[in-house]
């Protein structure tokens, strides 16, 4: 059986009237609040978000209570959420897989109105079966995913952090999870962790200084989960825990990771806009690396492909050279990403062996001369800019080429007749190709040519055989003078 996240429909809380309305009935037994009630009841009212069991909850506390009873219940309930709410919200809880229960204190503590796809990127790599653990919180209404995005509302989350706070009050290092910035500086601070702690996020709205003990980590050795944004560390970490399955780090202020750090259970790792310099020997078990914007990395180890299970590699805005010719052994790697490595001058023909690759991104590589003639299996290419291209002869071989980016290439002149003769081909951009004056009259061939952008180039008209485009979807053709031009013959829906 599959279980898919995407197109789940959940039942909507209640509106304002209707809430009104079920906390009218609970706490006084009418359908409408006493005059003398209705402000404050409207504020109960608000701060339940339209949650039913809240509402049924919170009613039926204040329920034959004084005014004065209302206003104090409402000023603690402020600051303590209501005890009998949580326990009643809890039995959801307590009904979940240990896994479920593991995604849902996650998402309270973590990931609440972030995006999906990524929230179940990061799960996937702590092994605990996002995909499925969603659909199942989604149905107990635990959980609403509204645009791709994670939602779980303020009680549920408060619960969320409850349960977690209840494994100790007090004592910060002996919880699970950390997740406020003033709990998270005390105990690194302090060098208090402990191997009770295995996940930490802290992601700041902007740089902030900070004076972490260089040992903060070494004693947490069930530490899995660690995001770190917008922190300038003054002592750079020397220690890691080894039990890490998923590391996010921007800005990591040392060239490289602790030389004790032993990544071999590490999945995901992400070192955005940081100073490393250089990295270890690799892990079999890491999925996803991303390095971009890392301008003192110039190089990749020999011994990239030992990390077999990669699958994403972002190398975009480094400073790298070459590919080492290792990265053959990247059986699984699906999507890599050169944009903008500005001194790429070649690429390995041992790429041309990646049989799983589907996306590779050389945009803005503009010391790279030509691509390889033989990259038959890669799905997705962009090749913005790239230098020295006057041609696209090579481009014969990529038979399985989906979407095919070569904006802005300012050096085009024409285009090899064969690109017409690839039938997977479904999305054409040749936007600001400035020197490209025409289209071949076989275009007709890409029977399964879905858009066409031909804005910027010099093309004055468009080949007879674009009709033989059966499922074509929409034409974008603006030449450099600015004129708007379309086929009128075309009976499929057209944009400019």
């Amino acid at each position: 059986m599959t279980h898919k996240v995407d197109g789940i429909y959940e039942a909507k809380g209640l509106n304002y009237d209707e809430a009104l309305h079920l906390f009218s009935l609970k706490a006084f037994r009418k359908d409408y609040p006493p005059k003398l009630y209705l402000n404050v009841s409207k504020h109960f009212v608000q701060y339940a978000n339209g949650l039913p069991l809240a509402i049924k909850v919170l009613g039926s506390f204040l329920f034959n209570r004084s005014i004065d009873e209302w206003k104090i219940a409402f000023d603690r309930l402020k600051e303590f959420s209501e005890r009998k709410i949580l326990d009643v919200l809890q039995i959801s809880f307590d009904g979940l897989h240990e896994t479920e229960k593991e995604i849902f204190l996650h998402i309270a503590c973590f990931f609440n109105q972030e995006e999906q796809d990524h929230v179940i990127e990061i799960l996937d790599c702590l092994d605990l079966y996002p995909k499925i653990g969603l659909r199942v919180l989604i149905d107990k209404s635990l959980i609403k995913v509204h645009s791709n995005q994670l939602w779980m509302h303020d009680l549920l989350q408060e619960m969320g952090w409850d349960i977690v706070r209840q494994k100790c009050r007090k004592e910060l290092w002996k919880r699970s999870r950390l997740w406020l910035c003033k709990d998270i500086d005390k105990v690194l601070t302090s060098n208090s962790g402990t191997k009770a702690i295995q996940g930490i996020v802290l992601k700041l709205p902007k740089p902030n200084e900070t004076h972490w003990n260089p040992k903060a980590f070494s004693k947490m050795h069930h530490l899995e989960l660690l995001i770190i944004h917008y922190v300038h560390l003054l002592h750079e970490p020397k220690h890691l825990s080894n039990g890490l399955r998923y590391l996010d780090w921007s800005e990591y202020p040392s060239t490289s990771l602790p030389s004790s750090f032993q990544p071999n259970v590490l999945v995901g790792l992400r070192m955005c806009y940081s100073n490393i310099e250089r990295l270890w020997k690799g892990t079999q078990s890491l999925k996803d690396l991303n390095l971009s914007e890392c301008s003192k990395l110039d190089r990749l180890p020999e011994n990239l492909g030992n990390a077999k299970s990669l699958e994403k590699l972002d190398m975009g805005g480094t400073a790298i050279t070459k590919l080492p010719s290792s990265i053959v052994n990247l059986s699984n790697l699906a999507s890599l990403n050169l944009k903008d490595c500005k001194n790429l001058v070649c690429l390995t023909r041992t790429i041309c062996n990646m049989k799983s690759l589907k996306d590779l991104n050389l945009s803005g590589c503009s010391k790279l001369d030509k691509l390889l003639e033989n990259l038959e299996n890669a799905k997705v290419l962009e090749d913005h800019n790239t230098c020295g291209t006057t041609n696209t002869k090579s481009i014969q071989h990529f038979t399985g080429l989906h979407s095919l980016n070569l904006r802005d290439c300012k050096n085009l002149v024409c285009l090899s007749s064969t690109i017409f003769n690839m039938k997977s081909l479904k999305d054409l951009d040749l936007y600001g190709c400035s020197k490209l004056k025409n289209l071949l009259e076989n275009l007709g061939n890409a029977e399964g040519l879905l858009k066409l952008d031909a804005g910027g180039t010099t093309i004055q008209e468009l080949p007879s055989s674009i009709v033989l485009l059966k499922i074509f979807k929409s034409f974008l053709f603006v030449d450099v003078k600015g004129h708007h031009h379309l086929n009128h013959g075309m009976s499929a829906s057209l944009f400019i």
